[in-house]
């Protein structure tokens, strides 16, 4: 059996506007979005740098609990984050907090040796990470 991941869905409050940051953010382009009448919800697949992110906008949604460090987001069971593979952390980072995500660590070395890592928290609260090898993608 061969398995690998498809997407990653992601819940957001305004899907016009979590579209339009991950296009400017990371380069992402939708490649096709959808509604489900009867839930209701509003839907778009965005693709690009090598995976396919879900975004899913459902009214009444609520977002997740504010977390200071990715540490205190594991307190919480199910999805915590998304872990993005980068090259170029530093710029990545900086163009991210640019462009509305929030810090929440500043790029530096990962637990595991030649790896640096960072954290920021798009504006709708959902905790990303990047990892940076040396080893390329």
């Amino acid at each position: 059996m061969a398995l690998k991941i498809d997407h990653i869905g992601l819940s957001v409050e305004n899907l016009d506007a979590q579209i339009n940051s991950y296009e400017q953010a990371l380069g992402m382009n939708v490649t096709k979005e959808f509604s489900v009448e009867e839930r209701p919800i509003r839907a778009a697949f965005l693709s690009g740098n090598g995976f396919v992110l879900e975004l899913l906008e459902r009214p009444g949604s609520s977002a997740r609990p504010v977390v200071s460090s990715p540490a205190e987001a594991v307190l919480a069971r199910g999805f915590g984050h998304v872990c993005l593979r980068v090259t170029k952390l530093d710029a990545l980072h900086r163009d991210l907090v640019r462009a509305e995500a929030s810090e929440i660590m500043a790029p530096q070395g990962a637990p595991e040796e030649h790896v640096r890592m960072s954290f920021v928290e798009g504006p709708e609260k959902n905790l990303i990470e990047l990892l940076d090898y040396e080893s390329p993608l």
